[in-house]
């Protein structure tokens, strides 16, 4: 790895690292006390909607449990039913498994669960974040890992992962504390994660692109034991599961739903927005692009996104290293929700780190920007309540030119956010701050290191 200096690998002051700015903080709380104003003025409890509203995915994982414990088949039929929609279980036989102590709980404290869970899962990755960032556990540390725990809700992925009950958050924490760090059982994370919601193999390839061989070997070998686990607990369900549904991205949702960010989800969007009706099925009047027009653009985003991830790990950048290929992960997926993209935190982490460390007016273009594309700005739903994000913005059936720009820019905004950061990063200087190059590593100054600043595997 090299020894230039970068966003996430920052010289230390002392052996326990730098001081995080007071400006940070004071950003953490305003955005603290944005986020509470706007559930409490713009969906407040009493309105449908609100952030308590109810954590349906915690739901469907619980249902799926249940489903499971009864004997019933867990991916022939919905595991629950709610007005206007069934909810079908769609992550691999290994997460029912994981989800069965959930059945220890009612309903209600299914749901108490999961919003405490994610509350602290939130300050669990902002804070290994700023420590992979080189920052010291101070109070200005937990400071900021409170508020902006309380802050990401400003974010529309944490939001709608917090408001569903989903388990987004818990993926992204096992996968940056798996790859923070260099250990022996590097990997095992990944697998783990992987098991339980597919995406997370994208990080075996980054693993192999950045030659950490033997990291990408665990990672292998421990989801093969989560689908050998499977096999042995429900052996009819999970062959159906391997074999049938594993590519049935339409049990997931509707391809051209406006919350679909994936490349799939941008160009079925268009094909929607400029009525190309050759791509419409009649019977369900859903515009879907084939393979031959999506996997291309796909291919290509997934290509720049591991390159911008193994160049920033050249840099000694791990920590935006795993944020890009989550992102990059995201986008090649048939379907990814906009909640998927909780990989965004740690970038804007990272972007924020930058712009403190620049010290120029505008290197805050960096967050400013991840900021705007994933902020939860908020359009009525027609039914007294709000929806979340930018690709929520309302599709009227005869827009004007700049409603056609800001519709065709919401259809895409995270992956346009992951293209923008491979073009900053392709860039000479990338978004290495100005300053003097890093220390000697932590690990060669006989201290527990701050990231992982060991040699490829």
């Amino acid at each position: 790895m090299t020894t230039g200096a970068s966003i996430d690998a920052a010289p230390a002051a002392g052996p326990a690292g730098r001081r995080l700015p007071v400006v940070l903080v004071a950003l953490a709380a305003l955005a603290a006390l944005g986020a509470l104003a706007i559930n409490a003025v713009i969906t407040p409890l009493s309105r449908p909607g609100h952030l308590f509203y109810v954590a349906i995915d915690a739901e469907v994982y619980r249902a799926g449990a249940e489903t499971l414990w009864s004997g019933r088949p867990l991916y022939d039929a919905a595991v629950l039913v709610v007005p206007d929609i069934d909810m079908m279980f769609t992550y691999p036989p290994f997460a029912a498994i994981a989800f069965l102590p959930l059945l220890l709980l009612p309903t209600s404290a299914t749901f108490v669960l999961f919003y405490a869970g994610n509350a602290l899962l939130a300050a669990g990755l902002i804070g290994m974040s700023l420590r992979l960032l080189g920052y010291r556990r101070d109070r200005n540390f937990w400071a900021f890992t409170v508020l902006g725990a309380v802050g990401l809700l400003l974010l529309e992925p944490v939001r709608t992962t917090f408001a569903l009950g989903q388990i987004n958050l818990l993926l992204a924490v096992l996968v940056v504390a798996d790859l923070g760090r260099a250990r022996r059982w590097t990997g095992i994370g990944v697998g783990l994660a992987a098991g339980i919601k597919l995406t997370p193999l994208v990080f075996v390839v980054y693993l192999l692109v950045v030659r950490r061989f033997r990291a990408a070997a665990v990672a292998v070998g421990t989801f093969a034991g989560t689908v050998l686990l499977g096999l042995a607990v429900m052996p009819g369900d999970a062959w159906t599961y391997w074999t049938d549904k594993v590519l049935s991205s339409g049990r997931i949702g509707v391809t051209d739903a406006w919350s679909n960010q994936s490349v799939n989800g941008f160009v079925s969007q268009l094909l929607r927005i400029a009525d190309v009706q050759r791509y419409q099925d009649p019977a369900t009047g859903v515009f879907a692009a084939p393979g031959w027009m999506w996997l291309p653009p796909a291919l290509a985003v997934a290509v720049a996104g591991l390159w911008a991830a193994a160049r920033a790990h050249r840099r000694g950048q791990e920590l935006l290293a795993v944020s890009l290929t989550g992102m990059t992960g995201c986008a090649a997926s048939p379907f990814s929700w906009g909640h998927h993209w909780v990989w965004v935190v740690p970038l804007l982490l990272v972007a924020l780190d930058y712009a403190v460390r620049r010290g120029r007016w505008w290197a805050w273009a960096a967050p400013l920007t991840v900021a705007a594309l994933t902020f939860v700005w908020w359009f009525p739903d027609g039914r007294g309540g709000r929806q979340w994000g930018l690709f929520m913005i309302p599709r009227p059936a005869d827009p004007d030119g700049w409603h056609t720009a800001a519709i065709v820019v919401g259809a895409g905004c995270y992956p346009l956010l992951l293209t923008v950061a491979c073009v900053v990063l392709g860039g000479r200087g990338g978004l290495s701050p100005a300053g003097p190059p890093p220390a000697p590593s932590a690990a060669r100054a006989g201290r527990p290191p701050l990231r992982d600043a060991a040699p490829p595997e």
